[in-house]
């Protein structure tokens, strides 16, 4: 008699508990922030270079008062004004803003323009009428009378870049983007710029030599990290590289430009070119019917984060392993930092990839989705249970009775009535 061999196929079912939220609605804005630390929520005006800086629509910014250095044992009078541009400077082309006489004395837009700790200007909630030319006015009295003035141009950034307005660095040779992965491009420019830790990089996508292109993202000096227009679906780490969280919207092809602010004033750019390629990896996707997943052991598995949909705005996001109460992954966007259990890493949308799966990944999880200062906005729950693993037979000799076989074995791992049931039917 030939030699038999008894298979079952061991499944993981995974069924969705459903999405509830712990506090207010997380709303998608255009332009969201992810602050490094709590402390500072302002930034300096940044690409400085004969008197002209940038600043970024809707955050606070610092304009520096060119003209001022402290004078030991005196006050200054100082005073920030706004110029017309359609006038020269006089008394009717300029409007305060702010001033300072041993205290500050707000202008008639009260608190939006108020006193650095340097005298320098804070814009908050930058507009695009905020760009223009600016004046600091220093005048010293307590032991002669000094008068000094300069302006600075502040362009504000706000959803694209114009085309053909910095210097082009070496183009990245082209990258080719499998479906279902997060996948990191390289910043070109950060190698051609010894003070990268000092600089303010975004990243755009589009054509950027006829046309302008679209801003996806920024990260300022300080670890502040901005989510644009796209929301989580593209990160920024702290070496200016960029993080595809989430193909859902590219094209087949797309280019993609990185923009470096070094701390001297220079901006520079450089691009790369990526293909879509199709999934390569169907096996990592489970069967699933409406309710419920099946998910292979022994084989690499994702569990989708049903918290996050593409587009969508977080700063953090949390993969809990409710039976052990460990967080198997967890990834700060902001500040660019991975704690990762060994079995587990990250996929496309943030989706949970199991390695290998196994009897012991069984139970509730929960993919947390956090804001800036680290509270849990979303929460998803999907509930896993494990089958057990089959005894393989190669005597040659008749098999018991598969249907006690197989009810004896299961129903001691089922962790769900349903569940061993349907293997008493199988």
């Amino acid at each position: 008699m030939g030699k038999k061999t008894a298979l079952l196929v061991v499944l993981t079912s995974v069924v969705v508990v459903g999405l509830f939220t712990t506090s207010q609605a997380f709303i998608a804005s255009n332009i969201h922030m992810c602050p490094h630390s709590l402390a500072n929520d302002t930034q300096d005006a940044f690409g400085l270079s004969n008197r002209s800086a940038y600043v970024q629509l809707g955050q606070t910014h610092r304009i520096p008062c060119l003209p001022y250095s402290q004078r030991e044992g005196e006050s200054p009078f100082i005073v920030w004004y706004k110029l017309n541009e359609s006038t020269n400077i006089g008394e009717k082309g300029k409007e305060r803003l702010v001033s300072y006489n041993r205290k500050e004395i707000p202008g008639k837009h009260g608190p939006r323009y108020s006193l650095a700790y340097d005298f320098g200007l804070l814009i908050k909630d930058v507009e695009e009428s905020d760009g223009g030319k600016y004046m600091c006015e220093v005048i010293w009295r307590d032991t002669e009378y000094i008068k000094q003035e300069e302006t600075i141009n502040i362009q504000v950034i706000g959803h694209t870049f114009p085309h053909g307005s910095e210097a082009v660095g070496e183009e990245s040779p082209p990258s080719r983007l499998e479906q279902g992965r997060r996948h990191t491009l390289q910043c070109g420019c950060a190698s051609q710029t010894p003070d990268t830790w000092d600089s303010v990089v975004y990243w755009s996508m589009g054509e950027g030599i006829t046309t302008d292109t679209q801003i996806i993202g920024a990260r300022f000096s300080d670890g502040t990290t901005l989510q644009i227009q796209h929301g989580a679906d593209y990160s920024i780490g702290s070496d200016t590289s960029l993080t595809i969280n989430s193909l859902n919207d590219l094209q087949d092809t797309q280019r993609f430009w990185c923009h470096v602010f070094q701390s001297n004033g220079t901006l520079r750019r450089c691009s790369t070119d990526v293909q879509i390629l199709q999934d390569q990896n169907s096996s990592f996707v489970p069967i699933a019917s409406s309710k419920e997943f099946y998910l292979s052991e022994g084989h690499p598995q994702v569990l989708p984060c049903r918290s996050w949909t593409p587009g969508d705005v977080m700063c953090e996001v949390r993969w809990i392993h409710e039976p052990s109460q460990r967080v198997v992954f967890s990834y700060n966007l902001s500040t660019d930092t991975v704690e990762a259990d060994s079995d587990y890493d990250l996929a496309s949308d943030f989706g949970l990839l199991i390695k290998s799966v196994n009897h012991i990944h069984g139970g509730r999880y929960t993919c947390n989705i956090l804001d800036g200062l680290g509270n849990t906005l979303l929460k998803g729950a999907i509930d896993t249970y494990v089958i057990g693993k089959p005894v393989v037979s190669d005597v040659c000799a008749p098999l018991p009775s598969p249907l006690p076989q197989k009810s004896a074995f299961n129903i001691s791992r089922l962790e769900s009535p349903k569940e061993a049931v349907r293997a008493l039917l199988i």
